[in-house]
């Protein structure tokens, strides 16, 4: 069963909305997947293809334009293009087994990871970071960017990924591998709870932030979105 939202002119959190359920929820669900079809070309476009900060930042004004709150994580992506996932079924092995001890007999199987190896290591250059919404939703607005390679290794992703997540995953206790292929891909985040370094970053701050935000608020508030059931990602089990 589908279901449209408008959102209007909405200027700060509706009186009486709190947690995640119901009305609100659904309105956030519908948000969300309006963000996906509108804002990932305009973030790219201004600021480049590598632009998670940037793009993180702009996710969050708009969802708190809205009464949604949202913060920043600082993650690892792991993206495993269609024959990588082949293998592991061919090795039996674990859904992210990355480990060399086999990748030697399957070179087609290839693998892009966004965001650094430890929290330690992470910096403006190598990290990756996503927005999360109301500890339900994990809004990855710069996943196009795993496109940006010099050859075609199967890996074709969407400017914009949405997937809920689980509070495991939030307290960094295990990854979040998400149930559904991503255009044949499997994806997996693993999660840097407690680094807050990106905040530093000069691209956290970019003066182009405000006026991206207010262009996709108003984009937002005159569009209808047309909620179809199992359009988005679930956290897999």
């Amino acid at each position: 069963m589908k279901r449209n939202f408008s959102f209007g002119a909405r200027k700060s959190r509706p009186q009486g909305w709190s947690g995640l359920s119901g009305e609100r929820k659904e309105a956030l669900d519908a948000l969300l997947q309006g963000y996906r079809v509108l804002a990932g070309e305009l973030l790219q476009d201004v600021f480049g293809i590598a632009c998670c900060l940037p793009a993180s930042h702009v996710t969050i004004d708009v969802l708190a334009h809205f009464g949604f709150k949202a913060s920043a994580l600082s993650v690892r992506t792991d993206i495993l293009n269609p024959a990588f996932t082949e293998a592991l079924k061919v090795e039996g092995l674990e859904y992210c087994d990355l480990s060399q001890r086999w990748l030697h007999a399957h070179p087609e199987a290839r693998v892009t990871i966004l965001g650094s190896a430890t929290a330690a290591e992470w910096n403006s250059g190598v990290g990756h970071t996503v927005a999360i919404a109301e500890n339900h939703w994990l809004i990855d607005a710069s996943l196009g960017q795993a496109n940006a390679v010099t050859e075609d290794v199967g890996i074709h992703m969407d400017h914009v990924l949405l997937s809920t997540v689980t509070e495991n995953f939030l307290a960094g206790r295990s990854a979040l591998g998400l149930r559904q292929p991503v255009n044949g891909c499997r994806v997996q985040y693993s999660a840097f709870i407690n680094d807050q370094d990106f905040l530093q970053s000069p691209a956290w701050h970019h003066p182009a932030i405000p006026a991206v935000t207010d262009a996709l608020i108003e984009k937002l508030e005159n569009v209808t979105v047309v909620v179809l059931p199992d359009d988005v990602q679930q956290a897999g089990a």
